[in-house]
């Protein structure tokens, strides 16, 4: 069973890897551009997370070339990895976490999904 990660994120920014520039109305994507993504989050009762609960994201834009993601691949979260993510075939990343959360409330994620755009 997969649970809805949306209702832990604490913020979002979609920004050019050379700049650090936020993406925006104002600042749209450029054909080409090196983007990130990068997903914060805090979860506030880290003790009913149980080792190998997982959680959702909705599915990532068609503009954005995954080349170079490995689809279904764990990348680890976290300098003690306490988490994973994958990528599958519908753009969908699912968090799994691979050991139960300490007492601290977790906060991490992001930078690793790193691709430029079509």
């Amino acid at each position: 069973m997969n649970n809805d990660f949306s209702d832990f994120l604490t913020r979002f920014s979609f920004y050019n890897t050379i700049t650090k520039e936020e993406y925006s109305k104002e600042n749209p994507v450029k054909d080409g551009d090196p983007v990130a993504i990068r997903y914060e989050f805090t979860i506030p009762n880290p003790e009913e997370v149980e080792e190998g609960t997982s959680y959702v994201l909705p599915a990532l834009p068609e503009q954005l070339d995954l080349s170079g993601i490995n689809i279904d691949y764990d990348y680890s979260v976290g300098k003690d990895g306490y988490a994973v993510w994958s990528i599958n075939a519908e753009r969908m990343i699912t968090v799994k976490f691979t050991s139960a959360a300490r007492k601290q409330c977790f906060r991490a994620f992001g930078d690793n999904l790193q691709r430029s755009s079509r």
